[in-house]
């Protein structure tokens, strides 16, 4: 770290290591790998359990308002809307 102008006294990269969730980690991993629209229960279903159906909903919304993903459709499931995420 240098003190001279314009130098950070911030250490980014454990800073992105300290706060980026595990779960959005695997999340982006299983969209590019799988290379077609994800939804929370297909994603559950690849973590075969691992991580709740629930938890991972969040943080696609999450991922998908820092624009890491964008929603591509929706369909009735279950009750419910299920929506389908693919990377931005």
């Amino acid at each position: 770290m240098s003190d001279g102008p314009g130098a950070s006294r911030v250490d980014w990269a454990a800073v992105i290591e300290a706060t980026i969730h595990p779960t959005k980690i695997l999340i982006l991993e299983a969209a590019e790998w799988i290379g077609e629209p994800v939804s929370p229960w297909l994603l559950g279903d690849v973590f075969e359990g691992q991580v709740k159906k629930s938890d991972v909903a969040y943080h696609l919304k999450d991922l998908a308002d820092k624009g890491l993903l964008m929603k591509v459709g929706e369909r009735p499931s279950r009750g419910a809307l299920e929506k389908f995420w693919r990377p931005a």
